[in-house]
């Protein structure tokens, strides 16, 4: 009697045509996306450069937007990183245990077929790195270009989610 009664619901829940829709906050048919050099607001020299190449290769893995100059792309996704510090967080005795990087870019997307911005945000992300960690089996970040990196995949994280779905993790 159970299964009859979970079949029938089934069946009319099919035949209703209940459907989940996600919407995305792209205009319609956009398929490519142009990410030029982010710009470097700050002192630190190849921070724009290594993001970018960090968004770039986030897009190409979990999207399905083309890569493409700007002349020729539905979207451009343009940023600036606007800070950057790299502090000491804890230390211990004569030698400093933990450092966390802190980079903030501003970022925008914009529809060039409409020339109208989608969206505009402000992203702050930070990652903790430890200098004094010893031996190949632990798989902490060690240096400042290992936390540079994991904190662009932080942003670029962001920016897909953002681009695709209109929300940050």
């Amino acid at each position: 009697m159970k299964i009859l009664l979970v079949a029938a619901s089934s069946l009319v829940l099919f035949l209703t045509g209940c459907t989940y829709q996600v919407e995305t906050p792209l205009p319609p048919g956009v398929s490519s996306i142009a990410i030029p050099l982010f710009s470097n607001g700050t002192m630190e020299w190849g921070v724009g450069e290594t993001l970018t190449r960090i968004v770039i290769e986030e897009f190409q893995v979990r999207t399905r937007l083309r890569l493409e100059e700007k002349d020729e792309a539905d979207l451009l996704l343009e940023g600036e990183v606007t800070h950057y510090l790299n502090e000491l967080s804890s230390e211990s005795g004569i030698e400093p245990e933990e450092y966390r990087l802190t980079m903030e870019v501003v970022v925008r997307l914009i529809s060039l077929a409409q020339e109208e911005t989608i969206w505009r945000r402000k992203i702050t992300e930070a990652t903790p790195y430890s200098i004094s960690a010893k031996g190949p089996e632990l798989e902490t970040i060690q240096t400042e270009e290992e936390a540079l990196a994991e904190t662009s995949r932080k942003i670029a994280q962001h920016l897909v989610n953002l681009t695709l779905e209109g929300w940050e993790e």
